[in-house]
């Protein structure tokens, strides 16, 4: 038998998950089980026992090339279910019910896209979700006698099995994976016709998709095949070339010759390309994905979805992956402080939230965003003035002064080659220091309220004065200084230069942006992020691994040979009076390490300058002798020790317990209980500190 288990699977800390664990393993013994989920990279290995963990979306294919016979969906009261319950209907098989009251989960159902066809009325309680689902599927099992029997008289036509051994509180899996069995068997007699239409296109909003390329003949494909392979059927995809010189408008002609490509004659930049290719749509929607970006199957179902929530939304921004570290963020959100300086919330930060439900937020990450035509449209679109760097910034701002939302879908999902631009030579580098440069000045010069820009320019030249006077001190000073901080002072005084050059056109965007708005600034100012510092909050997002990209190694020497071995939550390098190099962590910071077998202790050397920190070491990494065994820890997992850190160097010796896999890569976690954070108006140093890492090492 072939079967595929959608469920939610750990880390989430739900009952339900580490069940759903238990499931897969007992299921394996006899059959091809397929594991599916919501987060498929944060899944650790140990859950999965070799099976690969893949999105929900990809469950309709998986049943169209028959890789998979009989799905199995395993559905509890919680709203992480949320995108999982499409897949119930168009792919029914086996529904796994522990309990009959959905309430939590029919509530995230209030405008569920999805739901409309079905026979809800505001006064259905969580059981009538049980039946609606039940009448969906092939067969279900539940946890006890009487809730077979209530099903059984709503639902008559549909087999309806109780086993005692489903209850979370008392579970028999391997009782369960029998019965799941047997009823595969049967339904694997009565074969049915594959995946059901969501929806009929002619019923649907139709989209186009806009991929603006530059050079880019060598990593578009995997971008363009994943619109092509999309679930919304009502997608036009289009390519604007900003004048490649390597062929690309060519290839892509010669490999998706169902893609239609626009050479824009010149190179526009990012904002300029997408106003091409915008204002050359026929759509209700727009979907904007960076030339070296991934989109998960169901990405443009997500955001219409919600995007259809509320006419007043103008844009749904999505969540973006680290392709090579896949369980990182690289955007979940734009932000921005007073002093003009953006960044992508989340960025470098682990992907460890279960929200499913979409949030209001300053505006979407560019890269791999949905704009409501009509709304882009009203504001003029992008500046193309910016060319690169800070006009999605600039667009969201100008959206909320037209009276528009913006939101975060977070189960659209997007892999992005952050790190693909991670060694570019110096003259890109200082090129893009000074776009975000100048760009910052013309953001807050053309949207900030009139009462506010006399506030502005006068923190702007106060705060880059004093920027420049610790550059040009840091210059000074030799060592790397010339090399690290010349070209970031020469980028904000060429941005000045220019900015005061351009001051009569920049009035003129100003102008152009003020007089469409209907909202007060005010209003759209009170959602920018206190202060005027430019953060270092997100650490060294360049250096950022996880266990789909960690190297193999027993030791870690900070500043020697620590790339590829750590993980979110580490700052970049630095060094001490002496030249001895070390990093500052995070309050939470990831490594991964190799223990060799034989190996038995982790061996970290740390210090913590400002006062006495406690630190805790975790991993979630034991073997999977210890899931069979029952013994199941949810969250950031076990932990293997604590110890109090304070100035001098302290060497803290940890014991391995013999359940920690040996041979394998392992993810540890460290933890600073104490946590000390700058405060913006008063502080020099912004970023949240935890302790002092040297050395990390196993014996």
């Amino acid at each position: 038998m072939k079967l595929a288990l959608t469920a939610p699977l750990p880390p989430w800390p739900l009952p339900l998950a580490h069940f759903a664990a238990h499931l897969l393993w007992a299921l394996r013994e006899k059959a091809t089980v397929f594991a599916l989920c919501d987060a498929p990279y944060r899944v650790p290995p140990l859950f999965l026992g070799g099976v690969a963990a893949q999105p929900f979306c990809d469950l309709p294919s998986l049943l169209r090339t028959k890789a998979v016979e009989v799905p199995i969906h395993l559905i509890g009261d919680d709203p992480c279910h949320l995108s999982q319950l499409r897949f119930v209907r168009e792919c029914p098989g086996i529904l796994v019910l522990p309990t009959l009251s959905l309430d939590r989960l029919r509530a995230s159902l209030a405008a569920e896209l999805f739901f409309t066809q079905l026979p809800f009325v505001h006064g259905f309680q969580g059981e009538s979700l049980a039946i609606v689902l039940a009448l969906l599927s092939r067969a279900v099992l539940v946890a006890s006698e009487a809730d077979a029997e209530f099903l059984r008289g709503m639902v008559p036509t549909i087999e309806v099995v109780a086993l005692a051994g489903l209850s979370l509180t008392a579970p028999d899996v391997r009782a369960v994976a029998a019965a799941l069995q047997q009823l595969a068997k049967k339904l694997c007699a009565v074969p049915v016709a594959g995946p059901a239409a969501a929806l009929l296109p002619e019923s649907l909003p139709r989209v186009a998709a806009i991929v603006v390329t530059y050079n880019s003949r060598s990593i578009v494909a995997p971008c363009v095949q994943s619109l092509l392979d999309q679930d919304w059927p009502a997608l036009d995809i289009l390519v604007v070339d900003n004048q490649s010189a390597d062929g690309t408008a060519d290839f892509i002609r010669s490999q998706f010759p169902s893609v239609r490509v626009i050479d824009s004659g010149a190179n526009l930049g990012f904002g300029g390309g997408n106003n091409l290719g915008i204002k050359s749509a026929d759509a209700k929607y727009v979907v904007l994905l960076n030339q070296d970006a991934i989109a998960q199957r169901d990405w443009v179902t997500e955001l219409v979805r919600v995007a259809e929530l509320d006419a007043r939304i103008a844009s749904v921004g999505s969540k973006l992956l680290c392709m090579r570290c896949p369980s990182v963020l690289n955007s979940t959100a734009i932000e921005i402080n007073e002093g003009g300086f953006a960044w992508d919330r989340g960025i470098g930060e682990r992907d460890d939230s279960p929200a499913v439900h979409p949030e209001s937020v300053f505006g979407g990450c560019g890269g791999a965003v949905l704009y409501r035509k009509a709304a882009f449209d009203r504001v003029a679109g992008f500046d193309a003035a910016f060319f690169m760097y800070y006009e999605d910034t600039d667009l969201a701002w100008r959206l909320r002064r037209a009276g528009f939302e913006n939101v975060y879908a977070p189960l659209a999902v997007v892999r992005h080659d952050v790190h693909g631009d991670g060694l570019p030579d110096r003259e890109r580098v200082a090129r893009r220091r000074y776009l975000c440069e100048r760009n910052r000045h013309a953001i807050m010069l053309k949207n900030i309220g009139t009462a506010s820009i006399g506030v502005l320019l006068w923190h702007l030249r106060k705060r880059d004065r004093h920027r420049l006077r610790w550059l040009d001190a840091a210059v000074r000073a030799g060592g790397r200084g010339p090399e690290i901080y010349g070209p970031i002072a020469a980028a904000v005084r060429r941005a000045w230069r220019a900015t005061l050059l351009s001051l009569p056109k920049l009035l003129l965007r100003r102008w152009r942006t003020q007089w469409r708005a209907v909202v007060s600034s005010a209003s759209v100012e009170r959602q920018l992020v206190r202060g005027w510092h430019q953060g270092g909050h997100q650490g060294d997002v360049a250096n950022v691994h996880d266990r789909h990209s960690a190297k193999a190694a027993t030791s870690i020497r900070i500043g020697v040979d620590d790339h590829g071995s750590l993980g979110a939550g580490f700052h970049s390098l630095e060094r001490d009076n002496l030249g001895q190099p070390f990093r500052w962590t995070r309050q939470r910071a990831w490594f991964y390490l190799q223990p060799e077998v034989g190996s038995q202790s982790l061996v970290l050397l740390l210090a913590s300058p400002r006062q006495l920190r406690t630190v805790r070491i975790r991993s979630d990494w034991l073997n999977g002798g210890a899931l069979n065994g029952g013994a199941l820890n949810g969250g950031a997992g076990p932990t293997l020790g604590e110890f109090v850190v304070g100035a001098t160097p302290f060497e803290a010796r940890i014991l391995l317990p013999a359940t920690l896999s040996r041979g394998a890569i392992v993810e540890f976690l460290l933890e600073v209980m104490s946590m000390q954070v700058g405060v913006p108006e008063s502080a020099t140093d912004l970023r949240e500190l935890g302790v002092v890492v040297l050395t990390l090492r196993i014996e």
